[in-house]
């Protein structure tokens, strides 16, 4: 079965859409918050030798004291911030908890694991 590009240029605005919202609606409740999750990961990923997942990442920044947004689909802004400035890329998927096992992407520093 072939999902009609219409239904998937729509499913793609409405992520787009969501990340946004959630991005706002986190640097609401803590002013700057993408500021600082996003200068995070660019620490996480210039010291990870390994490819690794979003869920990963936000764990460690949790831990580093990075504010947990209301949503964590807020981190999707800063991820796209990080790979279009080429922090870091897309290396491949691996199964990830927080969607069931379901497949994420992973990601490694730019020029490690590529």
């Amino acid at each position: 079965m072939t999902i009609p590009a219409h239904a998937m240029e729509a499913a793609y605005k409405r992520g787009v859409a969501g990340i946004h919202s959630s991005v706002e609606h986190a640097d609401d409740n803590a002013p700057g918050w993408s500021e600082r999750a996003y200068h995070f990961m660019v620490a996480f990923a210039a010291s990870e030798l390994t490819p690794w997942t979003v869920e990963r990442f936000r764990e460690w920044a949790m831990a580093q004291g990075l504010d947990k947004p209301a949503e964590e689909r807020a981190y999707g802004a800063v991820t796209q911030r990080a790979l279009r400035n080429g922090v870091m890329v897309r290396v491949g998927f691996a199964p990830a908890a927080s969607s069931n096992c379901g497949a994420k992407p992973l990601y490694a520093q730019r020029g490690v694991n590529e």
